[in-house]
């Protein structure tokens, strides 16, 4: 298989560190992997962004960073960690900004119906969670 453009977007230092073994795993199997974490991965990045959560343009603000981060990229995959808790216009950026691109959710936490809009963006979701177990 040819060596893929993959962006990783989700948040970063999750009790269960999902972004960082995702992005670690295709790094190790030798795709280029572009990290767009919503809280950014520094201490400084976490500290503004968290501030940043609550303000009116908040959205705006992801949008301005993922496309700095992207300016001249392709990226073939994308895969969104913990999807359904992050703003639906990032994962509608990434659809409409890179057309060819497999858009991924991978959802980990309880959902309800309420979530369809969010489905509705992505090509694929992967449901990982105990609460599935009966």
């Amino acid at each position: 298989m040819n060596p893929l453009n993959v962006l990783i977007v989700g948040k970063a230092r999750s009790i269960v560190n999902w972004y960082e073994y995702t992005a670690s795993a295709f790094e190790e199997s030798g795709h280029t992997v572009y990290q767009f974490a919503t809280n950014g991965l520094g201490p400084i990045d976490r500290i503004r962004y968290r501030q940043q959560a609550h303000a009116a343009d908040y959205e705006k603000n992801l949008i301005q960073r993922i496309q700095r981060l992207l300016a001249g990229k392709s990226v073939d995959l994308c895969l969104s960690v913990s999807t359904y808790w992050m703003p639906q216009s990032l994962l509608r950026w990434v659809k409409d900004s890179f057309p060819r691109c497999m858009n991924i959710g991978w959802v980990g936490d309880k959902f309800t119906a309420s979530f369809k809009d969010h489905a509705a963006i992505l090509d694929k979701i992967y449901y990982t969670d105990s609460s599935f177990v009966t």
